[in-house]
């Protein structure tokens, strides 16, 4: 998973100094770079580190951590199933075109420079469901390539009541009540996996292989989960989570940096607390 990393706004420095003067000698994670460190070390890491870098703790920076939009993909999920829809409804409207354009193709096969395929798709694009196709597929494939890149961007916030996730370009919100369940686990994805042969031998069943580490809020289909491809040691610098199942599916990959900004919103918040040494 590529991420890219921001500086950590000035809010998460503070509460990351005053974190480690309550909890010397507990474990915390540094919010510039993610490395473990003793809270009596955090402050001399910091001045040592990261104040020379003029992006350091100097941002104001707006509220929330900005990450990879995962969740768009559900949007792209249902783009393709209007499409589909689509599809079928000119098939139903206009077979005959469908059908022409099918033997165009199959006898051009060929011939790629027969001007037969262009005229039956100029004859499909002519028709109000024919535009609508092709302007369909137009908005999948560069959505398919825009989200391969990862220029989805999405927000998460911690406000004082509530964690809030915005993405869908904007146009999504979705909001976890606090105080609410938090667990933490494992991404996985499957690789691999092959169907064997037609007497179902040989096959390959694939494996999972792990691609990160969450923090999900809330529970059921409004919850939200975070991820980010580094551990940065979460579940050893806090407590106030229970464990969780690995899961192949999230909202938004942060960068390690911004995943320990924003396990110190939530510490800011109490929703987690620094696990004892």
């Amino acid at each position: 998973m590529h991420t890219s990393t921001r500086p950590a706004p000035l809010a998460t420095w503070r509460t990351a100094a005053a974190k480690a003067d309550l909890f010397p000698n507990d474990r915390l994670p540094c919010p510039g770079c993610a490395a473990s460190l003793r809270g009596a070390n955090l402050a001399d890491h910091v001045r040592r580190t990261h104040m020379a870098d003029d992006r350091a703790p100097r941002r104001p920076g707006r509220p929330g951590q900005v990450g990879r939009d995962r969740r768009i993909r559900r949007t792209g999920r249902l783009l393709v199933l209007l499409w589909l829809a689509a599809l079928g409804a000119l098939a139903r409207t206009r077979p005959a075109v469908l059908v022409d354009a099918w033997h165009a193709f199959d006898d051009a096969a060929g011939d790629p420079g027969s001007d037969v395929i262009r005229q039956h798709l100029e004859l499909i694009a002519r028709s109000s469901f024919g535009t609508a196709l092709l302007a369909g597929l137009g908005v999948i494939v560069v959505a398919l390539v825009v989200g391969r890149a990862g220029r989805f961007r999405a927000r998460v916030e911690v406000a004082d009541r509530a964690v809030v996730l915005h993405h869908r370009l904007g146009t999504g919100t979705t909001r976890v009540a606090l105080p609410t369940p938090v667990e933490s686990g494992s991404l996985i994805r499957h690789v691999g996996g092959s169907g064997g042969d037609e007497n179902g031998s040989g096959g390959d069943a694939g494996y999972d292989e792990h691609v990160g580490t969450y923090l999900r809020l809330g529970t059921g289909l409004g919850a939200i989960t975070v991820g980010c491809p580094s551990s940065t040691k979460v579940r050893t610098h806090w407590e106030g989570w229970a464990p969780g199942k690995q899961r192949t599916r999230w909202d938004i990959t942060l960068a390690p940096a911004a995943f320990v900004a924003f396990q110190y919103d939530l510490a800011e918040r109490g929703v987690l607390l620094p696990r004892p040494a």
